[in-house]
């Protein structure tokens, strides 16, 4: 066993390692001696909180998701759904008329719309469920009146050429019957050969003709206009603010804030100390 004794530098060393050590029980008695001070900062702070929330208005939030209108568009006889207006382009006047952001409104009503394979996700933020859902109705309604433009014009394209058809097949059916008859007469063989040729050509002309009927009619019976895709959904409560979150967040800040400052008084305080001792 080593009996050499400790030298005056060895205690400087020994006791430069014991002031790098963390005295737990130190620090607890510190927080313990400023109870007062970190309930009262606790209180207060906690106090400002539920002021906060108090005179905060809550937000309302409704969702709705609409289907926008369109119709069957034929590209070498594969069927292709077309949307009236793109969705992007509605997007875009949507926001524009209704957005309270861009003319530095009020920020409430606030807006937000997603669009998703022809799908728009519309979302209303207000003060209160009703004022958020009267606004959505509003955006949808002229939604619909701007789509049903587009859809009544088209829906009259398609009536006319569907008349223009069936004027058509009523004439070559009139110059059928005619040809039929004149078949029925004494002909040569040329004449006959030539009367057979243009009934068969007014037959596929007619069948030709059927065929864009019922396309015209079907694609007029699949054109959809603005529909929504499920009910409109309410939020129960106000999703802004968040009083459980800001409640918590506010009860840790203000303790973790009062220790902050205990320690920094006692920094100070053993400063002063420090510079008096030098003084005397």
């Amino acid at each position: 066993m080593d009996k050499r004794r400790l030298t005056p530098t060895d205690i400087v060393v020994y006791k430069e390692i014991g002031k790098d050590e963390i005295d737990f029980k130190e620090i607890i008695k510190v927080i313990y001696s400023y109870k007062r001070f970190i309930s009262l900062f606790f209180v207060v702070s906690l106090l400002l909180a539920l002021l906060y929330l108090f005179i905060t208005k809550p937000i309302y939030r409704v969702d709705a998701q609409i289907e926008l209108g369109s119709y069957i568009k034929y590209n070498n006889n594969i069927q292709k759904r077309v949307f009236f207006t793109k969705p992007d382009k509605i997007i875009d006047i949507v926001k524009y008329k209704f957005d309270r952001k861009i003319d530095n409104r009020s920020i409430y009503p606030k807006i937000e719309i997603v669009q998703s394979s022809g799908l728009l996700s519309i979302s209303v933020e207000d003060y209160s469920n009703q004022g958020a859902l009267n606004y959505l109705k509003e955006i949808i309604n002229f939604i619909k009146s701007k789509e049903l433009v587009s859809i009544l014009a088209y829906k009259k394209f398609l009536k006319k050429e569907l008349y223009i058809l069936d004027d058509t097949e009523k004439e070559y059916k009139g110059n059928l019957k005619k040809l039929y008859k004149r078949l029925n007469s004494p002909l040569n063989s040329k004449i006959e050969e030539s009367i057979i040729f243009q009934i068969s050509e007014y037959n596929k002309l007619i069948s030709s003709i059927k065929l864009d009927k019922n396309r015209y009619q079907y694609i007029l019976s699949v054109i959809t206009e603005v529909n929504f895709t499920n009910e409109i959904k309410k939020s129960t409560k106000p999703i802004k603010p968040k009083y459980n979150l800001i409640l918590l967040i506010a009860s840790i800040a203000s303790i973790l804030s009062a220790i902050f400052i205990v320690f920094l008084i006692e920094f100070i305080k053993e400063g002063s100390d420090k510079l008096v001792l030098k003084g005397n």
